[in-house]
């Protein structure tokens, strides 16, 4: 049977921008809620976003391979519970004054990319989706998607195919030419992960910069700016 976490945990970066703001929530890589998605949050933050890393382990963080398999494994065994986190991570963002409630993404990271893509196909209120090498259906329904996706994928990723990324990326062109997937060249799995064996910087930061563009256009310019006639 399916639980429902009855308190939200995860990590708050907040901009120093006045007015409403996009919000962002980021879903972490299988070891939790750790100093590399911490970190990531604060970065968003600094570019003007509302940051809020929600944890699916709620409160539970390893640098231990199996634990870290394990703890993923019961997010998995229990999608539902697992999708009411990201649900309350949404309305929490919405209740807070200086988010704009109709601008609100998700950024999710290998775990928490498929994650990232399951909440893009649960939530309609969800005006985009970033995808780090995360879990993806490409035979997936996406004829009433709302979200903007864009997908980050390494080449050389020998858990998620480049074939894969590929189908996905047909499939999704035919939803919409707004969605954006990338393959990149002599890139791994969690390439932008800083300080894992696979580490990429190019591909990280060119990654990084095609996020910071595509949050611009869709939090931003096309959303807040609207919305509140900036």
């Amino acid at each position: 049977m399916a639980t429902t976490p009855t308190d939200l945990k995860g990590y708050v970066a907040r901009p120093s921008a006045e007015g409403r703001v996009p919000g962002l929530i980021l879903i972490h890589e299988f070891w939790g809620v750790n100093d590399n998605i911490r970190e990531f949050a604060r970065e968003f933050a600094a570019k003007g976003y509302f940051a809020l890393a929600v944890d699916l382990y709620e409160g539970r963080v390893t640098d231990e391979m199996e634990q870290a398999r394990a703890w993923a494994a019961e997010v998995k065994a229990d999608p539902d519970r697992a999708l009411a986190n990201i649900r309350q991570a949404i309305d929490y963002l919405k209740q807070r004054p200086e988010v704009a409630e109709d601008c609100i993404a998700v950024v999710g990271f290998c775990f928490g990319g498929g994650w990232s893509f399951r909440a893009a196909m649960a939530f309609d209120d969800l005006k985009a989706a970033v995808i780090y090498y995360g879990g993806i259906d490409p035979d997936a329904d996406f004829s009433t998607l709302k979200p903007v996706i864009l997908g980050h994928f390494g080449e050389e990723d020998r858990a998620i195919k480049a074939e894969k990324v590929r189908a996905f990326k047909a499939a999704l062109s035919q939803a919409g030419p707004q969605h954006e997937i990338y393959l990149y060249p002599f890139a791994g799995h969690a390439f932008s992960r800083k300080g894992g064996k696979n580490y990429n910087p190019p591909a990280a930061q060119l990654a990084w910069h095609r996020t910071l563009t595509f949050l611009e256009q869709h939090l931003k310019t096309d959303c807040v700016n609207k919305a509140f006639g900036d």
